[in-house]
């Protein structure tokens, strides 16, 4: 887990450069990230504000149109699951922003969000995880990263991944 430097812009840059590398290995020269929205924001609807000031940051670091945000990326009447989906397979790198209510949330039968197959957030990350994109822990709100033990089986790898911490008081110098 790190904090403030490197910048998250600069690690999400480092993603998507890697990605395009690893999709032409004897491509020659350190391709370019690919244009379109190639960052996908994973947030609850707790983590809302602070979803949309990444985005902001993101647009304003790597250029507008990069990142895919629900609310800002699926048009009215939409198929919501599908273009979650489309979104999915389109990037190269999921920021997943994690606050402490990301992890303790409940659904009405009690049981924590993160553990259910019904959880949109759970079931955004197995897909970003089973397509084999990077996954990038950002943690906000005095976050930790969840434990192996406390997640679906198939996104226990966000437990493995290096995360970032961006705190309140100090978000421009983090960020």
């Amino acid at each position: 887990t790190s904090t403030g430097t490197p910048q998250i812009a600069e690690r999400i840059m480092g993603a998507l450069q890697s990605r395009a590398h690893d999709e032409r290995p004897n491509a020659g020269p350190e391709p370019s990230p690919p244009a379109g929205r190639d960052i996908f924001i994973v947030y609850r609807r707790d983590a809302r504000g602070y979803a949309s000031r990444l985005r902001h940051l993101l647009d304003r670091e790597l250029g507008i149109g990069r990142t895919f945000m629900d609310e800002t990326s699926i048009a009215p009447g939409a198929d919501y699951r599908e273009a979650l989906d489309s979104g999915i397979r389109q990037a190269s790198v999921l920021v997943v922003l994690i606050t402490p209510d990301t992890l303790a949330a409940r659904g009405a039968d009690s049981r924590r969000l993160i553990a259910s197959s019904d959880d949109l957030v759970s079931t955004e990350i197995a897909r970003g995880l089973q397509l084999g994109i990077p996954i990038m822990p950002v943690l906000v709100g005095g976050a930790a990263l969840p434990r192996a033990d406390g997640l679906r089986g198939d996104i226990v790898g966000l437990a493995d991944a290096n995360a970032l911490i961006l705190r309140d008081a100090e978000w421009d110098t983090d960020a």
